[in-house]
């Protein structure tokens, strides 16, 4: 140990001032004057891009792997799948391949919570084919995919509630439901609130406001906590979806949530719901086109489809009493 005289070199997890945690090495050595060790030294390196890179490594070994060992495609796509599901979440997840002779994509391995898989297709202005053209990765977050609409690389796009640009249109399709989640040792876990007021000095965790704009679930959780007369103790401002998620697992907070993005902790069990009928309430989701831009008849039959799967939804989640 370092009181013994000897260096220490270990890499541990700590916590930032918002909360999120990085991974770091930390270095401890003592320091000797004339013999004796008057004081310890020790350093933190944020090393958390280094994980990262050895993570997607061992990911991209594990694949090649694969690829050799595999006997049979589905196998293979299978092991992909699986090993994308180590680095990030996955459970909706598809292989696409690209006949470039014929301009074709299809689709080998597909899995998804709610969709079947398509068939195969044309390139169009897809998410899909924009990734081909570019060849480099996307995080299609709201504005990356507006700004893909917006400059036609994209023809349609879906995002939470509407977007007030006047050059995009923007056409309600669904509602996603809200709920409120706490960690399982929290005092009001799975608790039906009949007052809203025993809520009052919670630490809540949210999205934070934009430079431009005012982020909308922001907005949804301010106003929904003003409607229900909740003073919040303390709004912790996270912009990351997963951080949050991990944040009120730790019992650092509670958090207004989308249902669908909490479906696999709750089944897990990492997270439960505090029933509050006064913050019930949900989120529009949208699906945006350029308002001059041109749909083809494959775009209008996937407009159509988007249209009867989300009313479906809407129909099974009624008759369930959700």
């Amino acid at each position: 140990s370092v009181g013994r005289g000897n260096k220490l070199s270990l890499e541990t997890r700590r916590q930032r001032k918002d909360g999120t945690l990085v991974d770091v090495l930390v270095s401890a050595a003592p320091v000797i004057v004339d013999g004796r060790r008057v004081a310890t030294y020790a350093s933190y390196r944020d090393i958390t891009e280094q994980k990262r890179a050895e993570e997607l490594n061992s990911a991209l070994y594990a694949i090649a792997a694969r690829a050799h060992s595999a006997e049979d495609p589905q196998q293979f796509f299978a092991a992909v799948h699986g090993i994308v599901g180590q680095l990030m979440y996955a459970r909706n997840f598809y292989i696409a391949l690209l006949d470039s002779e014929l301009q074709l994509l299809t689709f080998p391995y597909f899995v998804d919570e709610e969709d079947p898989a398509p068939a195969s297709k044309r390139l169009g202005r897809g998410l899909t084919e924009y990734v081909i053209r570019t060849g480099e990765p996307l995080l299609a977050t709201p504005d990356v995919f507006e700004d893909l609409v917006r400059r036609g690389e994209a023809t349609l796009g879906l995002r939470y509630f509407t977007d007030t640009d006047p050059g995009l249109v923007s056409e309600q399709v669904t509602e996603e439901a809200l709920v409120l989640v706490c960690s399982p040792d929290h005092r009001l876990a799975g608790r039906r609130l009949r007052d809203p007021g025993a809520l009052a000095g919670e630490r809540w965790v949210a999205f934070p406001p934009r430079r431009r704009r005012r982020e909308p679930f922001a907005t949804a959780l301010e106003q929904r906590l003003a409607a229900a007369g909740i003073e919040a103790a303390e709004i912790v401002r996270i912009d990351s979806l997963t951080a949050q998620k991990r944040l009120v697992e730790a019992g650092f907070g509670i958090a207004l949530l989308i249902e669908s993005s909490v479906q696999e902790e709750l089944r897990l069990g990492s997270l439960e719901i505090i029933h509050a009928p006064a913050l019930r309430g949900g989120v529009p989701v949208t699906l945006v086109r350029r308002r001059n831009g041109y749909l083809s008849g494959a775009a209008q039959s996937l407009v159509a489809v988007i249209k009867a799967g989300t009313a479906t939804r809407v129909r099974r989640r009624r008759a369930a009493g959700g």
